[in-house]
């Protein structure tokens, strides 16, 4: 993947790991940012963190500088509750995503389940391209 000024972007994803994991590198000229871990009720994904990583290759020796950043608390399904509560409670519009985002989403993960022929097959799941 190549940007109109040449600039390269690689993306992997590997599904081959046996137990849950999150990763995300994303690298640049003079450092990055690495994400690890994703917050859930099991802590299936490990504990969630940032790292910045600050590249001085004139003075730095090929070890940069990283700053590590662990998160504990993810506030979101709070605050994402909080703000549709007031919405309908307050008889105001949802600030965040639609009915029809939601059913796009629902479709999405319904044409993924499909394309699977184990799932398909199992679960008895219909063609999503086919009208009825």
């Amino acid at each position: 993947m190549r940007t109109e000024q040449g600039v390269v972007a690689m993306l992997n994803s590997s599904a081959t790991q046996w137990r849950h994991q999150f990763s995300l590198d994303i690298n640049m000229q003079r450092g990055g940012v690495i994400l690890r871990g994703i917050l859930t009720g099991s802590k299936s994904y490990g504990n969630e963190t940032m790292t910045l990583v600050t590249a001085d290759p004139d003075r730095d020796n090929g070890d940069p500088k990283e700053e590590l950043f662990e998160y504990n608390d993810d506030p979101s399904w709070d605050r994402e509750i909080a703000a549709f509560t007031q919405s309908v409670l307050n008889k105001e519009p949802v600030q965040s995503g639609t009915s029809q985002d939601a059913f796009q989403t629902m479709k999405l993960v319904y044409k993924i389940y499909y394309a699977d022929p184990i799932w398909r097959d199992q679960f008895k799941i219909e063609n999503p391209e086919v009208s009825k």
